[in-house]
């Protein structure tokens, strides 16, 4: 997980099944609202795993399993750096 190397359903197996994670997953079920700040910085790989665990967790389809999101930013801030150690090259997830 540190590294962005687990699909999405490894890392939703994992939170699911490992007891290292059962807080993480308590949250997950206890959330009604995430509020994000600095959106541009999230890497869309990180978002795609955060949506994919929340639905998988939650038993819900729809976006983020059924959880407000609130997502906030300030254009002009940098954008991440790219990772190519990990195949990432840096997508974000809102692109101003």
């Amino acid at each position: 997980m540190r590294d962005k190397t687990f699909s999405n359903s490894q890392l939703l197996e994992l939170i699911k099944t490992d007891q290292n994670f059962k807080s993480a997953k308590d949250n997950i079920l206890r959330t009604d609202t995430i509020s994000i700040d600095t959106i541009s910085m999230i890497l869309a790989v990180v978002l795609n795993h955060f949506e994919c665990v929340c639905c998988g967790v939650r038993c819900n389809q729809h976006v983020f399993g059924g959880m407000q999101i609130n997502l906030y930013e300030n254009f002009r801030q940098l954008k991440p750096g790219s990772s190519p150690q990990y195949m990432d090259v840096g997508n974000v997830v809102l692109k101003v």
